[in-house]
């Protein structure tokens, strides 16, 4: 498998992608990583229109391709905290978070967890789609976005991973917006 793009290139990925049990929390251990979202590329609101310049929302998707399921929770966790009023963007961001925590299960062995959390997520881009005329949020495809929980449901039982590894990718595809310059 080739590496994904990086869409914020300067951001320097942590050591290792925390997997609970096996690793240091990343901001409560004093020898976690301590890396998560930089408040000043917080915007003020989750405003995913303008998505490639949001580096928080590229950022999240830099760390989910990578392989760094937790920490791309948090970068789009904080997204999700200044989207209020807009709901079909918390929606959005819900999902991702939901595809995150996919991530921190199978690599801790528990497929039951990534099933029920690919669900969930599979649900959040459900509820977009139907809440907006857009297939496209973020730059990413709703519809591919269901399938990749589908086969994440499907295949969880099957990954088998390292959890004491640094850093381990788990899933056969990437998170890949469309940036307008294929």
């Amino acid at each position: 498998m080739t590496d994904p793009p990086r869409y914020i290139p300067e951001l320097e990925l942590p050591s290792y992608a925390y997997v609970p049990g096996h690793r240091p929390h990343p901001n409560r251990d004093p020898d976690g990583h301590g890396e998560g979202p930089d408040p000043v590329d917080i915007p003020a609101a989750a405003d995913l229109r303008k998505w490639q310049e949001n580096r928080i929302y590229l950022g999240g998707i830099d760390l989910f391709n990578h392989g760094y399921y937790w920490e791309a929770h948090e970068m789009w966790e904080a997204l999700w905290h200044r989207s209020d009023g807009d709901a079909v963007t918390a929606m959005f961001l819900k999902g991702l978070i939901k595809l995150t925590a996919a991530g921190v299960k199978i690599r801790e062995g528990n497929p039951h967890g990534a099933r029920k959390h690919a669900g969930r997520a599979k649900k959040s881009f459900e509820q977009v789609r139907a809440a907006s005329d857009d297939l496209v949020m973020g730059g990413l495809d709703l519809v591919t976005l269901c399938k990749f929980c589908d086969e994440i449901e499907w295949m969880a039982g099957d990954i088998k991973t390292l959890p004491d590894t640094a850093v381990e990718v788990v899933f056969d595809h990437f998170l890949l917006p469309d940036t307008g310059f294929n």
